[in-house]
């Protein structure tokens, strides 16, 4: 941790190990691409260094079951084998229903691995967003356990967990050809438990070599049986390690396909093999008592082909990644009650109440609370938050209340007309029944943006339906776009409302000094929510322009900018708000707003997600 100005300490909770072997870290540029373009590198020297284990469990925890016996092919577990066995559960857009189609791996509290191409890409678009994670299940179909000849029983101990966040690895390559870097992390929204039915696997240290040709592995999973349907029952299957240089060979002749280091095959034999449905899930080795994460189910030829073996995420490669994606920073400072967690100012609840106070000295307060994320948004602010963040400063407690400027960004705009965007729509927090975010109305049933409740015309219509995109990063406000599922359709003509238009295949883009137009509730340049829908004229940015005014922040071409003149901008509470521009007699959504600088009203460009990037998404969720 860095001292931003004063004395800090970073540092997760009793997770410093002493100095020890540990390879050393990765950097990852061009002389780690292969010919093909495929990320991989050879084992970095060892040397002496302080590894941070993150929130691991200890191998008197991980990878181990309450008995031990000889693993054969292609059967059925017994209910406490293979504990670390995860289920990833999807939501089907089209048919309104939920199925498991992925497999993933325990490995901590709070962490399940899985493949990168379970939850991004093509998956979202076919089958659906992963939402919740199924624990320390053994039959599907039952709600008592049993194995087939009954011998042992026990009530169903599967525990479903909804998803906080899902991490693909940032190299992950979409593209058949080789599915290189195919791990992602997902967190859970809470700790969980462990019990005889759910309990980690172990990681190794980063970077242990490949084992050698004809290892045993063990695969376990739901996939799909001889009879080509899924299996209801957890699975186990003996591999043994595929010849690497046959492996890459063999793809590469024949497939066109590269096979790097990051990769390990398995497999081979004839009608034994991983298969669909199997995708993230663990292949796992028994070394000294413990069963060690070596590989992900990650891609194949077809199922059960003889000489021809499955490919591997090989884990061991990515420790370091997934350690660093785990971290929880904690910190402690000189003048601090107690220790905390390093985290986003908005999450500090009782600090929140503190910056309500308006004073002079609340800068330097807040900036001596800070604590320093190198890798995190430099447009939000994050905090050492404790029990009690810091005692009480006299000189400022007791003054007149300020609302909090944030980032959520009509300011110095005009009134709209009475029925001039009549897709426009108000979100309401449930708890104070307070306007915040604003969103524009697509269809019937579809509204873009992130609260419970929401506000349209004079019309109430309560929401059954939230539906995040599955990769939005709250740090960096990418795929910052959600979906709300009404609980009823909409009558139009009774309510005098009609739709925006979402960009089609006619559609231009408008480009860099185009005027569009915002609208939303916002702060004023009086400081306050407007009460009359605001309508503003902005001005694209082109993207790179866009960058130099935020360091260190990249705008990925699925997002757009937009700035006003001094005095006119969005600002808090326009966020989720229509960013739109009128072509051939209609208005079509081209930006959501997503986030600006905390200042309103400078001139500065705001960021705003692009619809048009997000059109295949949302047609496969509209129904």
């Amino acid at each position: 941790c860095k001292s931003y100005p004063s004395d800090h300490v970073c540092c997760p909770f009793d997770d410093i190990i002493s100095e020890s072997e540990t390879r050393s870290e990765l950097s990852i540029s061009d002389d780690y691409y292969d010919k093909d373009g495929f990320f991989a590198f050879e084992y970095p020297e060892t040397k002496k260094e302080t590894y941070v284990k993150s929130k691991l469990p200890s191998k008197n925890e991980c990878g181990f079951q309450l008995f031990q016996e000889k693993i054969i092919g292609g059967t059925d577990t017994r209910l406490e084998e293979f504990p670390w066995v995860a289920l990833i559960q999807y939501y089907r857009y089209r048919s309104d229903s939920f199925s498991y189609d992925c497999g993933g791996t325990l490995i901590s509290r709070r962490y399940v691995l899985t493949a990168a191409h379970c939850v991004t890409g093509e998956i979202i678009l076919k089958i659906g967003s992963p939402i919740s994670v199924r624990l320390g299940e053994y039959n599907l179909q039952t709600e008592v356990d049993c194995t087939r000849n009954k011998t042992e029983c026990v009530q169903s101990q599967y525990l479903d967990v909804g998803i906080e966040k899902i991490t693909p690895h940032p190299l992950y390559n979409k593209g058949y050809n080789a599915k290189s870097n195919d791990i992602a992390l997902i967190q859970l929204i809470e700790d969980i438990n462990f019990t005889p039915y759910i309990r980690p696997i172990c990681l190794t240290e980063p970077y242990h070599p490949h084992p050698y040709s004809n290892t045993n592995m063990v695969v376990s999973g739901f996939g799909r049986t001889l009879k080509a349907k899924f299996s209801k029952i957890k699975q186990k299957l003996l591999l043994s390690v595929f010849d690497h240089t046959r492996c890459v060979t063999q793809f590469r002749s024949n497939l066109s396909i590269s096979i790097s280091k990051n990769q390990i095959c398995a497999g081979g034999k004839f009608m034994q093999d991983t298969c669909s449905g199997d995708s993230g899930g663990a292949l796992a080795q028994y070394k000294d008592n413990n069963w060690y994460l070596m590989g992900l189910v990650s891609f194949g030829v077809k199922c059960g082909l003889y000489n021809w073996p499955g490919v591997y995420t090989y884990v061991p490669n990515y420790v370091d990644w997934i350690v660093d994606n785990m971290q929880i920073q904690h910190c402690t400072r000189l003048d601090n009650i107690s220790d905390g967690s390093c985290i986003s100012r908005q999450r500090c609840s009782h600090l929140i109440e503190y910056e309500k106070l308006e004073t002079e000295t609340l800068t330097k307060l807040i900036i001596n609370k800070s604590c320093f994320q190198p890798k995190l948004n430099p447009l939000i602010s994050y905090v050492c938050c404790s029990e009690k963040n810091f005692m009480i400063d006299y000189s400022i407690c007791g003054r007149k209340y300020a609302p909090q400027a944030g980032y959520d960004r009509i300011f110095g705009g005009k009134d709209a007309e009475l029925d001039q965007y009549p897709w426009h729509v108000l979100l309401m927090y449930q708890k104070d029944s307070i306007f915040i975010p604003q969103s524009s109305l697509l269809d019937y049933r579809g509204i873009d943006s992130i609260s419970t409740y929401k506000e349209m015309m004079r019309k109430k219509i309560k929401i059954r339906t939230v539906i995040c995109h599955p990769q939005y990063d709250e740090k960096t406000k990418f795929n910052d776009i959600a979906l709300l599922r009404l609980n009823e359709e909409l009558n139009f003509n009774e309510l005098e409302i009609t739709p925006i238009c979402l960009p089609n295949t006619t559609f231009i883009p408008s480009v860099h000094g185009d005027r569009v137009k915002a609208i939303g509730f916002g702060k004023t340049e009086n400081d306050t929510i407007s009460p009359i829908l605001q309508e503003v004229d902005l001005t694209i940015v082109d993207n790179k322009a866009c960058s130099n005014f935020y360091s260190n922040i990249t705008i990925e071409d699925s997002q757009m900018c937009a700035k006003g003149e001094v005095g006119k901008d969005t600002c808090d509470g326009d966020s989720g708000g229509a960013l739109m521009t009128s072509q051939n007699g209609q208005w079509i959504l081209e930006g959501l707003t997503s986030y600006g600088t905390d200042i309103c009203g400078i001139a500065v460009p705001a960021v705003f997600t692009r619809i048009s990037s997000y059109v295949p998404w949302i047609l496969s969720i509209i129904k």
